[in-house]
């Protein structure tokens, strides 16, 4: 039990897990070899996250089903938010509209089974995911709807069942705390769309800079002229004028190099281009995610306008 604990504070690659846990209960180890083979054994490689965007099929996505969520992906603000492995969640609500987004309440699924509580689900049976668990009734938090990855199956009542008896143990508490805190990456991608809420109530708009993790919000005011070695941003015409929002950011070698690249990753055209000032107009671009990326180092910077 300490070595789990061990673990799930500070989480190791998958090909790791079988020498820290060689005298842990096989049910355990069969919960992350199920997990791996869900994902071809690439659940640590990868590296092309993309931006969570609405899916049009929503057919499975009801209360009861169980699924497979991503791992990694680029929320509402820019940011990267990669999580050590997927996690198995029972959905535990219908879909909600949320302005432009939509969201659904959703039940962490653990094989720890060793760390069940009185409050927990038991499901002591492998006929759905291929490996015994428990639902974290108590760790039920929102999601966005376009984080469910891939469709597992159906709940079934028949099979679960509560222990009454089971005590809340020190040990379980902190195994509780680290669920708490390593399902966080989940609830983000609902928590982000509420802050880009937030911060683009201004009448005027505004867009969302992302360099290093760190999304700036800018306002769109009175044109001003960046300076000549600086990426720019976004103009709109209001009313008849023309404003613009800045943000200011070297990245790469900035030799001229640098791509414009949406969500659907096309690498979008130049409308023109001033060879001296190295500066790409890019006209008509619509509400979403975009990527500037200096096509020699990958250096970035992601806007959502």
């Amino acid at each position: 039990m300490k070595e789990i604990l061990k673990y799930l504070n500070d989480p190791v690659y998958n090909e790791d897990i079988q020498s820290l846990n060689k005298s842990l209960d096989p049910q355990i180890n069969q919960g992350f070899r199920v997990i791996q083979e869900e994902l071809g054994g690439t659940i640590h490689e990868r590296t092309d996250l993309q931006p969570l965007v609405d899916d049009d099929d929503n057919s499975e996505k009801i209360p009861g089903t169980i699924w497979l969520t991503k791992n990694g992906y680029i929320d509402y603000e820019g940011n990267e938010i990669k999580a050590e492995i997927p996690y198995y969640v029972l959905l535990s609500s219908d879909i909600t509209p949320l302005n432009k987004t939509e969201y659904v309440r959703v039940q962490p699924i653990s094989s720890f089974t060793i760390f069940a509580g009185p409050e927990d689900i038991l499901i002591d049976d492998e006929s759905i995911t291929g490996f015994k668990f428990i639902i974290e009734t108590w760790n039920e938090q929102p999601i966005a709807l376009n984080l469910l990855d891939k469709y597992i199956g159906k709940y079934d009542q028949k099979l679960a069942y509560r222990d009454s008896t089971l005590k809340i143990s020190d040990d379980l508490k902190t195994f509780r705390k680290y669920e708490i805190r390593n399902t966080q990456y989940l609830r983000n991608s609902i928590t982000s769309y509420l802050s880009l809420e937030e911060n683009t109530q201004d009448s005027n708009g505004r867009v969302v800079f992302n360099y290093g993790n760190t999304p700036v919000y800018s306002s769109f005011s009175q044109i001003s002229e960046p300076s000549a070695d600086y990426l720019a941003a976004a103009k709109i015409s209001i009313g008849g004028q023309q404003q613009s929002c800045t943000y200011e950011q070297k990245i790469g070698k900035h030799k001229g190099g640098v791509e414009l690249i949406n969500e659907e990753k096309d690498v979008l055209e130049a409308a023109s281009l001033d060879g001296s000032l190295k500066e790409a107009v890019y006209r008509d671009l619509k509400a979403g995610s975009y990527v500037v990326r200096d096509s020699e180092t990958n250096d970035s910077i992601r806007i959502r306008l």
